[in-house]
């Protein structure tokens, strides 16, 4: 079925005095094109446009993907925090940083206690690596070694049933090394948000956290 092309004629229909019955064919033609026009849309789409949410929507169109929560540009920042984070909610952070030498890593809920436990694995360009397994820390860190300019990601998540803990796993590159980290923080309350830190120097550059579309 072709999608209509032209507009429905008013001129019998945009005036308080105009007779409805001179209107008869505008309002045929009216007709025949929403007939068009509905017809012409799929089952599909009609799914589509019957969503009562955008995450409605997104179901209905079949698309995964991440919505962006928020987007933090530090200029020798030691810190860098993201709020109102919700329990049983797949989030993806991405930075991008630069500065002198420098020790990032991630908190949560602003506990800087020993309750991180963390393992790093550190891959260098010549051939040896530089590996850190540590229980009882205040962070998760992202390598086991100072960095200058760097680009990575980690995902995280609260454990199935338990709100108070949080799962971490996550990756990066910098000049002569690559590095995937992963660690769990403890917490006595529920997760609510994430930061983060620069603990050696600071930290410039971008960094973006992401969620996981909800249905």
């Amino acid at each position: 079925m072709t999608w209509p092309t032209s507009d429905v004629d008013t001129t019998k229909t945009d005036q308080g005095t105009d007779d409805p019955s001179q209107a008869r064919a505008a309002l045929a033609d009216l007709i025949v094109k929403f007939n068009q026009a509905r017809n012409h849309v799929s089952a599909y789409v009609q799914g589509v446009l019957a969503a009562a949410s955008a995450a409605a929507a997104r179901v209905a169109l079949g698309t995964v993907g991440m919505d962006l929560v928020a987007t933090r540009s530090p200029a020798a920042s030691t810190s860098e925090s993201f709020t109102g984070l919700s329990p049983n909610t797949f989030y993806r952070c991405v930075y991008i940083l630069e500065g002198g030498a420098s020790s990032r890593a991630v908190r949560f809920n602003s506990d800087s206690g020993a309750n991180y436990s963390h393992a790093v694995q550190g891959f260098n360009l010549d051939g040896t690596t530089d590996n850190a397994s540590l229980t009882g820390d205040t962070r998760i860190d992202f390598s086991a070694i100072s960095e200058s300019d760097i680009h990575g990601e980690f995902f995280f998540n609260t454990k199935p049933g338990d709100a108070t803990i949080v799962l971490v796993h996550g990756r990066q590159c910098m000049a002569g090394n690559i590095s995937t980290f992963a660690g769990k923080y403890d917490g006595a309350a529920d997760l609510t948000s994430m930061q983060v830190v620069a603990t050696l120097g600071n930290m410039t550059g971008t960094i973006s956290l992401y969620k996981l579309h909800q249905a």
